[in-house]
């Protein structure tokens, strides 16, 4: 089952939210995380019941090698064994498709695989100094297949939603919460509707004749697809947040405008962010993190990248993506956040910013052409362009694949009184959609913009509009991005 489904929306999501505050009317968790774990169940077993004994096997193995993980034996034991699993599964598509095919990958394994090594890692020594939550089976198996964060995460802690899985005592309703979650899975659904999904086919459309492509079509490519990916990764956390948000537990932040960094470091901070915590903390520093010198600093960062490309896929194009962040936040400079400048600054200062911003955009983008290519020889045919030689079919064809249906009827007009400037139209359309895209990335979020909404008429209308817009584009939806890894 996918959030942006009229099954999802309309049946198990008010079912869900209703049945939560119903049963958290008694003392008792027990029963209402019983719904729980059904309702997860459904949302995933959807996916396949094999991937679902998977999900409750993963769980059930971690919360009883938990009991005993302060023996490093034990503890070895746990982690490998996840591994060993995820390995299996990201290695049986491409070592032999004929049999697993594409699908060989479960949805979610990525992701709720370390979520099952950070409970044993915190469960063992907690590099935080807090307590980690003495659950029981049912608790640890309901946050284990809790449905919001399963698929794409982000990925949790389990100080961050364990602790209000595992409290008994009755669930309050808290308007402000609700509203807050309301607000995000709006904005999210309308995140991969109408704006992801209008990119996918011209990104599509780009990786199947990376022949064509010359030098403009590059450059589009590379800023369409990571607005792609943004707007649909980005765009399925804040869904899972606000319905998360919706029953009272906060999920934590994944995104926090990436595009507004000043450095690829700091886009890390910003991208993606509980994969870069999960990494940073259990893995940079338990390798000594920068303590023992720059040399030792370098290797661990290149480290870390290295299992980052590998966690996304054993492909070439992942392990290049993975490599080229890892030596560009490796080299020696000092991070400057892009929100502590004074807003009150000069021009020249300004602009400096607004530079450092763009040329790490541009950076950051080109690298994905290795991570949406997935072949690393796909993606050096791609960028093989800027040599020249190369004519504008795969300009125009990428133009002709970008549609919006709610302009059909200017695109026919212009079709039966210009044919010759039908290209050209499309062409500028998509140019227009892009320029969207830097516009709403460069402001509020739609984390802020939910934190910081009024409940005022004005807004409830406005939401439901971009509610009902949303909706009325679900008919040509594709899966989220991030469901195969």
């Amino acid at each position: 089952m996918i959030f942006h489904s009229a099954l999802f929306i309309f049946i198990v999501l008010p079912v869900f939210v209703g049945g939560w505050y119903v049963l958290g009317r008694r003392e008792d968790r027990r029963l209402r995380l019983w719904f729980l774990i059904a309702v997860s169940c459904l949302f995933y077993g959807l996916f396949g019941p094999e991937y679902l004994l998977l999900l409750i096997g993963s769980g059930l193995f971690t919360y009883q090698i938990g009991k005993y993980v302060r023996s490093t034996p034990v503890f070895a034991l746990g982690v490998a064994a996840h591994l060993l699993v995820l390995i299996f599964f990201k290695s049986a598509g491409l070592l032999s498709p004929e049999r697993f095919g594409s699908m060989a990958l479960p949805t979610g394994l990525s992701f709720y695989t370390f979520v099952q090594i950070a409970y044993l890692a915190r469960k063992r020594q907690d590099p935080d100094g807090k307590e980690v939550p003495d659950a029981g089976l049912l608790d640890y198996l309901a946050y284990t297949v809790y449905f919001p964060k399963l698929a794409e995460g982000p990925i949790t802690l389990p100080d961050e939603v364990l602790p209000e899985l595992s409290r008994d005592g009755k669930v309050t309703f808290r308007k402000d919460l609700f509203a807050r979650g309301a607000v995000l899975f709006v904005l999210g659904l309308a995140k991969k509707t109408l704006l992801s999904d209008r990119l996918a086919p011209v990104v599509d459309q780009a990786y199947a004749m990376p022949e064509f492509m010359n030098t403009p079509a590059i450059f589009l490519t590379a800023f369409l697809y990571i607005f792609q990916l943004y707007f649909d990764f980005s765009g399925y956390c804040d869904m899972a947040s606000g319905i998360s948000l919706m029953i009272g537990i906060p999920l934590p932040l994944n995104f926090n405008s990436p595009f507004k960094a000043l450095s690829i470091r700091e886009s890390w901070q910003r991208w993606h962010m509980t994969l870069t915590r999960f990494f940073t903390r259990f893995v940079y520093f338990p390798l000594g993190g920068s303590r023992r010198g720059e040399g030792r600093r370098v290797i661990n960062t290149l480290i870390v990248f290295f299992l980052s490309g590998l966690w996304h896929g054993l492909t070439s194009g992942y392990l290049i993506w993975g490599m080229i962040h890892g030596i560009i936040v490796a080299l020696p400079g000092k991070h400057t956040d892009a929100d502590s400048g004074n807003r009150d600054a000069g021009l020249t200062e300004r602009l400096v910013r607004l530079g450092r911003q763009a040329l790490t955009f541009v950076i950051f983008s080109f690298s994905f052409v290795f991570f949406r290519a997935e072949k690393a020889q796909t993606a050096f045919k791609l960028l093989s362009g800027f040599r020249g030689g190369r004519g504008t079919t795969g300009l125009y064809r990428m133009a002709d694949a970008f549609r919006i249906s709610e302009l059909y009827v200017i695109r026919e007009v212009v079709y039966l009184k210009a044919p010759g400037f039908l290209r050209q139209y499309d062409l500028i359309l998509m140019l227009c959609f892009m320029l969207l895209c830097f516009v709403l990335t460069a402001g509020r979020n739609a984390q802020e913009y939910a934190q910081q909404m009024k409940l005022t008429k004005r807004n409830a209308v406005l939401l439901a509009v971009l509610f009902v817009f949303s909706l009325l584009s679900m008919g040509k939806v594709s899966t989220f991005l991030y469901f195969k890894y």
